[in-house]
């Protein structure tokens, strides 16, 4: 599932389609009649939604109301776009709230705008479908400073179906819902789900179908100290949706990947599917000389989808252990203490001293302690047995060694 595409990526979406066009039959046929909102034949005055934008309509069950609360923001439309609401794409998009109160506390409902269509076919059991749509939040100081994970989308698979409570809230556990808050109203934002059809849905509706105790809010401009009135509205405006059957691609690239100091790597789409590097690259593949964090993005069905690739920096350099064969722990000051010597960094290390009876006479975990056998051992032949763990290649790799020691005066 994707989300909020800041300003950059929103850059780079604008890029992919410039480079990649990719028209809606590329995507498969969509089965939301008019998905991105467009009036009909500018008929005016025209203030019913199915007027404007059919087959968009608002269903009676709601109440009067919802067509004052669901705007179609289009050159067809005789309601005042007071707020100049523009669309994404095309002449129209609709607008309505997702949670808050009406203007008047007399008022005994919520806010809530529920647009619902017919799709063009039923759905098929089993089948999984790929929904795609923008939303951009709407600010207003005052009365539209709250954002949440809204809206969201509802299959039923007929109107009857449709009981709002006491509240004029339509509850229900099935819909599916954008999974952070968006809080953008400066850029849109796509959101892109998966649905696994029940059967024989026939309606797609949107809105958000939680009551205002059971919605999460955060303030849209928390640097703006809040002056909203009894309103308290989450408002969204909606455009381009599209519910296509689909089989989400693999990702088109590892998780992971490792580089040695100073080399090379080359970086390669799966598929060589067409798309878009970090750095503005279009080939399937891009050498790096460092490690970091490089995405590729591009077009799977009707969403655009980020994969991210980390490289990490990896030890290439096996680790060599040199182990003296003989030193005098005279008190010389030189070559007293036997310690072996080697420059790969340890994980985990361990050393035994041990005497021609098997007996341990010094053992250390630490790489920087050696043995100083001053007083404690008589002359003559110990074994030393080395254990070491590092990293090689990004593995945890074990390095054994032993040899004889002589200890001498």
């Amino acid at each position: 599932m994707c989300v909020l595409l800041n300003r950059t990526r929103t850059q780079i979406v604008k890029r992919l389609l410039l480079i990649f066009f990719l028209p809606l039959g590329v995507f498969g046929q969509n089965l939301v009649p008019n998905g991105g909102f467009e009036p009909d034949d500018c008929n005016l005055p025209a203030w019913d939604l199915n007027d404007i934008s059919p087959p968009w309509d608002v269903n009676e069950k709601f109440g009067y109301w919802q067509e004052m609360l669901i705007t179609n923001f289009s050159p067809c439309s005789s309601e005042t776009n007071s707020l100049g609401l523009q669309p994404r794409t095309g002449d129209g998009a609709l607008g309505f709230p997702v949670y808050g109160w009406p203007a008047s506390t007399d008022d005994a409902h919520e806010s809530r705008g529920y647009p619902i269509s017919p799709l063009t076919q039923t759905l098929t059991r089993g089948i999984t479908y790929q929904i795609s749509y923008w939303v951009k939040a709407v600010y207003r100081q005052g009365n539209m400073e709250r954002g949440t994970n809204a809206p969201g989308v509802l299959f039923l698979y007929d109107t009857s179906s449709i009981a709002p409570n006491e509240l004029n809230v339509l509850e229900s556990n099935d819909a599916l819902y954008p999974p952070d808050p968006i809080t953008d109203y400066t850029n849109w934002t796509q959101v892109c789900m998966q649905y696994t059809a029940k059967g024989n849905e026939k309606f797609i509706i949107l809105g958000n179908f939680r009551s205002n105790a059971n919605t999460e809010t955060s303030y849209l401009n928390p640097s703006s100290p809040p002056t909203e009135t009894v309103w308290r509205w989450s408002y969204y405006s909606i455009d381009d949706l599209v519910i296509i059957p689909h089989t989400p691609l693999p990702p088109a690239l590892p998780e992971s990947a490792k580089i040695c100091p100073d080399d090379e790597i080359t970086l390669e789409t799966y598929d060589k599917r067409p798309g878009i590097w970090d750095d503005g690259s279009t080939g399937s593949t891009r050498a790096v000389t460092s490690p970091g964090t490089y995405t590729f993005s591009y077009y799977d069905g009707a969403c655009y989808q980020t994969d991210v690739t980390v490289v990490n920096l990896v030890n290439c350099e096996e680790c060599h252990i040199y182990l003296p064969n003989a030193f005098s722990p005279n008190g010389d000051g030189m070559n007293d203490i036997w310690k072996p010597q080697f420059a790969c960094e340890a994980l985990e290390y361990q050393l035994l001293i041990v005497d021609r009876m098997g007996n341990v006479v010094f053992k250390s975990n630490d790489p920087n302690e050696g043995w100083n056998p001053i007083g404690n051992s008589g002359l003559g032949t110990y074994v030393a047995r080395i254990q070491l763990i590092y990293d090689l290649y990004g593995e945890r790799t074990r390095v054994e060694k032993s040899t004889e020691i002589v200890l001498l005066k």
